[in-house]
């Protein structure tokens, strides 16, 4: 008997009874687990001072949102749901027990601790991923909580009757040589800014320039209209190519 055919061992030896309760303790055992896991995520987040995505609602506006109430809010609803978590796992932890008892009382010889290992084999790889999606929701709530930088709302002095953003306050604060990355990116303008740029760094205005001399005369033999790049003026395309991909990403 293995991991593979263990409910096949236990059916085809007429131990239903047996079956039935190795499926519910396998059930609890699993529950249990799980939800031990939930319960750390949120006691690091609460550790961490970070609010799970959960937590985070809608307000009537921005000033409500930023405001230490607001805060205070997803601090209490954060203890309101450990305290759920914890009556939910000490109300599957005692089923566990229940189940394990009820095993225990219908198997023979030694195939309670055979089937108890098995249990913990079947369940150890669907832990173990919760286990790392837990880590990694974690990370990427600790990332964002320390890039949103905090700042002093009092530096900026709003003159106007525009409504400013967080977003804009806080690249105001940090001075006026910051500034916002668009929502949407504008490629036809990056690409002609790029390209303009390159004519200005290189003598491409100048050739152009013969050109159009050339294409005045009557019987013109345009000798301009190749225009052979030189070694520094491609690898410098290259790289404006590259940084130009980098903005679209």
């Amino acid at each position: 008997m293995n991991i593979d055919n263990v409910e096949q061992y236990l059916r085809d030896n007429n131990h239903h009874h047996v079956l039935f309760n190795y499926r519910t303790v396998k059930k609890y055992y699993l529950r249990t687990e799980l939800v031990r896991l939930d319960i750390r995520f949120l006691k690091s987040c609460r550790t961490k001072d970070i609010i799970p995505k959960f937590l985070q609602f809608k307000t009537a506006n921005r000033n409500l949102g930023s405001s230490a109430t607001y805060k205070e809010c997803q601090r209490r609803l954060l203890k309101a749901e450990i305290d759920h978590k914890y009556q939910h796992f000490n109300k599957l932890k005692k089923m566990h027990q229940s189940s394990i008892i009820s095993l225990q009382q219908c198997c023979p010889g030694d195939l309670f601790e055979r089937l108890q290992k098995i249990i913990i084999d079947v369940c150890s790889p669907l832990i173990k991923s919760k286990e790392q999606t837990v880590e990694d929701k974690l990370y990427r709530h600790t990332l964002l909580t320390e890039s949103q930088h905090k700042f002093n709302r009092k530096v900026v002095r709003n003159l106007s009757t525009r409504i400013l953003s967080d977003d804009e306050i806080g690249c105001l604060a940090n001075g006026l040589d910051y500034g916002l990355v668009p929502k949407r990116f504008d490629e036809m303008s990056a690409v002609g800014n790029i390209e303009q740029f390159f004519h200005r760094v290189t003598d491409i205005f100048q050739h152009h320039k013969k050109l159009m001399a050339d294409l005045k005369d009557k019987d013109p033999v345009i000798s301009n209209d190749i225009r052979v790049l030189s070694t520094k003026e491609m690898t410098l395309a290259s790289h404006l190519r590259s940084l130009t991909d980098t903005f679209q990403h």
